[in-house]
């Protein structure tokens, strides 16, 4: 019994919960091995929410134009109709009394056709109010992929990072504990005071305090990294070390102009100040006619058309109407439009200095990462020579326990400093690319 009920309900998981069981599945399925920067971006575009809900508002407007080209097309619609009413249409007669000339019930059906001949630029406006929001809605979704991708190189580099602290604050206890083994045995020949014992403990302390920092640094990072790839926060990663320094020649006026152009978030205001455009034409039309050619084809029992001649009928004209007088409702929305196309341009300025100063702001990073990285190196250097000079100089019982511990805090300094130099850098690029807006225009 307990198995039958077992098997009927992960049937019924099956049944009704196929997209979840896939995703879990796909997320068990995922690759043991490396995952490169490349394939996590292409994970994230396919997967974030962010960007799914931008591409379905790109559906969204891209279905409003459809329908605003429908306008321009002749409409059919079916119609009935059934009335009764309580006694008869009559009339006095003389010397004949009271005629009834109709019934008491009557019906209706057919159909009725309208096509729009003239709007005065309505459905035009309209039209390419519903073009231009398309653009901006693809503009958009372009800017939200720029930004993901942005914010999936960040989080991939921010692994990193935390791996090369891990590395260094495993070095730095590996170090103090051979510096602790030595310190322990000239103690044990009288050589130190235990005051320099005491004093290697307390900073191999702190230096496994900074490891456990480190390691959580890592699980924060790794949760981050699928969080943005709408992962299991649980599943393993394992990333590629592209962590290095490679030159990149650039001019901020070359890079600015290229981002005015390309930006999507400008395209997608630029495509904000034609709707406004539009939309103040399609408020002034408000004051000119509209012409439309319309037509029935129906058939009717018991009324007035049923007595002339044959059930079915059909009927042909032009109608138009033209706005006389309203209190100045189509005044106040022309001047409304107005203030929202002001509103659109100032937006779209605005936003043109915004990515200026983006850009600048990234160039000028780029360039104080370039040139930390060439210190740290460096400083690393010097750094791993002083430790070893020291370290000897403390073995031939002429350097001090302080002596090292400084040293080795310099070196382990140095080495972080490096790392972070190189993970700044690398997200100066990345910035950089995001200002100019340079994969979203691949």
């Amino acid at each position: 019994m307990r198995r039958t009920v077992l098997m009927l309900l992960i049937a019924l998981c099956a049944f009704f919960l196929p997209n979840r069981c896939d995703v879990v599945r796909a997320d068990e399925g995922a690759q043991v091995g490396p995952i490169s920067l490349e394939d996590a971006i292409k994970t994230a575009l396919e997967r974030n929410q962010d960007a799914l809900i931008a591409q379905q508002r790109v559906i969204e407007a891209q279905k409003a134009l459809a329908e605003a080209r429908a306008a321009f097309l002749p409409t059919v619609d079916a119609f009935a109709q059934y009335r009764r009413i309580d006694k008869s249409p009559s009339i006095e007669v003389p010397m004949f009394g009271q005629v009834s000339f109709g019934p008491t019930e009557s019906y209706q059906a057919g159909f009725a056709g309208k096509q729009p001949l003239f709007t005065s630029g309505k459905l035009y406006n309209a039209y390419r109010m519903a073009e231009a929001g398309r653009r901006a809605s693809e503009h958009e979704f372009d800017a939200v992929r720029n930004e993901l991708i942005f914010r999936v190189q960040e989080a991939y580099y921010s692994i990193l990072l935390t791996q090369e602290y891990v590395e260094v604050a495993e070095m730095s206890v590996k170090l103090l504990e051979a510096h602790l083994a030595d310190v322990q045995r000239f103690l044990d020949s009288g050589l130190v005071a235990r005051v320099d014992l005491l004093r290697t403990e307390v900073q191999k302390a702190v230096a496994e305090q900074r490891l456990n920092t480190a390691r959580n640094a890592i699980d924060l990072a790794k949760s981050a990294f699928n969080n943005l790839l709408d992962r299991n926060l649980e599943l393993p990663v394992v990333v590629e070390d592209v962590l290095r320094y490679e030159p990149k020649v650039v001019s901020l006026e070359e890079t600015t102009a290229r981002a005015i152009d390309q930006r999507p978030e400008l395209k997608a205001l630029q495509a904000a100040v034609e709707m406004a455009l539009r939309n103040v034409r399609l408020a002034q039309s408000d004051y000119l006619p509209t012409i439309a050619a319309q037509g029935t084809y129906d058939w009717e029992k018991g009324t007035q058309l049923e007595i002339i001649g044959e059930d079915w009928h059909w009927t042909i004209g032009l109608s138009g109407s033209m706005p006389l007088w309203n209190w100045g409702a189509t005044h106040a929305r022309v001047v409304q439009a107005r203030a929202k196309l002001e509103v659109a341009k100032l937006s779209l300025e605005k936003a043109k200095n915004g990515v200026a100063l983006e850009v600048r702001q990234a160039f000028l990073k780029i360039g104080e990462a370039e040139k930390n990285v060439g210190v740290s190196e460096k400083a690393v250097a010097s750094a791993q020579e002083s430790y070893r000079t020291t370290k000897e100089r403390y073995r031939e019982g002429v350097g001090t326990n302080t002596d090292v511990l400084d040293a080795e805090t310099a070196l382990v300094g140095a080495q972080a400093n490096r790392h972070q130099a190189l993970y700044d850098y690398a997200v100066a690029v990345a910035r950089l690319e995001k200002a100019i807006g340079t994969r979203s225009a691949k």
